[in-house]
């Protein structure tokens, strides 16, 4: 199962984004899965913003989601 991320950060207006392969196949029924999900994502989410030479401080919004067939499905929002 695919999992994306997307961040906006601070004074940078084009949208960063990756995605993570997880090892659950959890599109039925991802409620029960999304702890997590959030986790996994999180962790990604820590080694993309260093490399991408930000920090977590110039975060101003990240979302998580995945694609059921052609639906987004986000499961975790933040915003600044």
């Amino acid at each position: 199962m695919t999992l994306h991320y997307s961040i906006i950060f601070d004074k940078f207006p084009v949208p960063h984004h990756s995605e993570i392969s997880y090892p659950i196949s959890a599109y039925q029924n991802y409620d029960k899965y999304t702890d997590s999900m959030i986790a996994f994502v999180k962790a990604a989410l820590t080694k993309s913003i260093k490399k991408w030479g930000f920090t977590a401080e110039d975060m101003t919004s990240v979302e998580f989601y995945f694609f059921k067939g052609s639906e987004e499905v986000v499961f975790f929002q933040w915003e600044k």
